[in-house]
């Protein structure tokens, strides 16, 4: 099956945020094709049979499983298996537009960039969430970013051509693909409407 974006999950004891996110990657608004890649480091709650349970349901949705409980080795695994000609990375604990895929093909497809993001904009459920949540827009919250920027999405041969991720770096893997991606010649952005 021909696929246009593949989005890749890694996931490990998600059970109490899982389905909401996975709701609002499922409801994307694309035209295209879309699979979703959800890579397993492990689970010891529910995760696992709450996403076989959306794996029954929707047949868009795939899971791997990962022997380490690692972000950058999870995302390679899923990258190997991703068909689509993008790669979405959507992490497992955030809420995401229902255009966002749409927005940054759209994006991509001028030829111009090698990675594209959309603003992380901090959300809180509770009193003290949202409290932390409001803290986080201030520009210490943000450390002195415009936008703190979440994960992303880069053409298919852009990622083959770096590597992937560098499965040394267990945190902030996207920041540092992002240099190495500079360092080519690539540039990126991050589209406000993703």
């Amino acid at each position: 099956m021909e696929v246009d974006i593949s989005v890749l999950t890694p996931v490990l004891n998600e059970e109490e945020h899982i389905l909401k996110t996975a709701d609002s990657m499922l409801d994307q608004r694309y035209s295209g094709t879309v699979e979703f890649i959800f890579i397993d480091g492990g689970s010891d709650d529910g995760t696992l049979d709450l996403l076989l349970d959306l794996q029954r349901e929707d047949p868009r949705v795939r899971i791997l499983h990962s022997p380490q409980r690692s972000t950058p080795v999870a995302l390679n695994i899923g990258l190997h298996a991703a068909r689509g000609k993008y790669v979405a990375r959507m992490d497992a604990q955030t809420l995401y537009p229902d255009d966002y895929l749409a927005q940054g093909v759209d994006r991509l497809r001028r030829g111009d960039l090698a990675h594209v993001s959309g603003p992380q904009l901090p959300y809180g459920d509770g009193k003290w969430s949202r409290r932390v949540a409001m803290a986080l827009m201030t520009p210490l919250g943000r450390g002195g970013t415009r936008f703190p920027q979440e994960s992303g999405m880069w053409p298919r041969e852009v990622l083959d051509a770096h590597g992937g991720w560098d499965e040394d770096w267990h945190t902030d893997q996207d920041s540092e693909l992002a240099a190495r991606i500079r360092e080519s010649g690539g540039s990126s952005e991050c589209v406000p409407e993703m």
